[in-house]
């Protein structure tokens, strides 16, 4: 038996040219922005622009799956925001978290709108400056 190193899971490709669509439009909305972290004075953008959801896309994909074509929910432009790949990969790893104030006001209203502000505030909460 093989030990050591992290278990790597394959990533699931989309499954319709509908979902593929959707998913390409969502990366592609980062393009020539700005990284959402940028103005931190304890960050240095690092690496190509990403695309980042702000409800974790396991949760959508969960908690939409019976809806007609889930894959808008999950892949919705308004939930994402631009992270450099530095950032993206400290918001993902759980070093540093984007905070209430710093998320974009169309995802607040798509969230409230869809029933998942909750999660979002979860996701994204509010502090104080002692909590940085």
């Amino acid at each position: 038996m093989k030990r050591g190193g992290p278990i790597k899971r394959k990533r699931k490709k989309p499954t319709t040219e509908e979902e593929r669509a959707a998913m390409l439009t969502f990366k592609a909305q980062g393009i020539g922005e700005p990284c959402l972290m940028a103005l931190r004075p304890d960050h240095d953008c690092a690496g190509p622009m990403e695309q980042h959801h702000l409800i974790k896309k396991s949760w959508l994909k969960a908690d939409f799956k019976y809806v007609d074509q889930p894959h808008l929910f999950v892949w919705a432009p308004e939930i994402g925001v631009s992270l450099c790949q530095s950032g993206h990969e400290r918001v993902t790893n759980h070093v540093t978290r984007i905070w209430w104030h710093e998320v974009p006001e169309v995802a607040r209203e798509w969230a409230k709108q869809w029933g998942c502000l909750w999660r979002l505030e979860l996701e994204c909460p509010f502090f104080t400056p002692s909590d940085r």
